[in-house]
């Protein structure tokens, strides 16, 4: 069983926006092939 985590990085490939934002903030959305967008934020 795959877990979702893994799910939307496979989904990367369908469709992926990347947005660079202050101070080591990226966030970015993935579409899965059901046509959702899942949003995302990462910080380092």
């Amino acid at each position: 069983m795959i877990s979702q985590v893994e799910h939307i990085v496979f989904r990367f490939r369908h469709q992926f926006k990347g947005i660079l934002q202050q101070e080591g903030t990226i966030a970015y959305r993935t579409r899965t092939l059901t046509g959702k967008e899942v949003p995302h934020l990462i910080q380092w």
